[in-house]
């Protein structure tokens, strides 16, 4: 038992794929629905003013 995961990027999205056995559909709902919050929440520090990428380092909100 367990679950299949695989994913592509692209150049503006990503497609993500979960795959399990029939009597593990609510897991990977479960599964599903976890990843999408993080990817939500990754998106929300990404666009947000908490970091900016300023060649290719990480400049902390102290540093702008």
């Amino acid at each position: 038992d367990g679950f299949g995961l695989a994913y592509i990027l692209l150049d503006e999205s990503i497609s993500i794929n979960i795959s399990s056995y029939a009597s593990e559909k609510e897991n990977a709902k479960k599964l599903t629905d976890h990843l999408v919050d993080a990817l939500m929440e990754l998106r929300h520090i990404a666009n947000s003013n908490l970091w900016k990428i300023q060649v290719g380092a990480f400049i902390s909100p102290e540093e702008i």
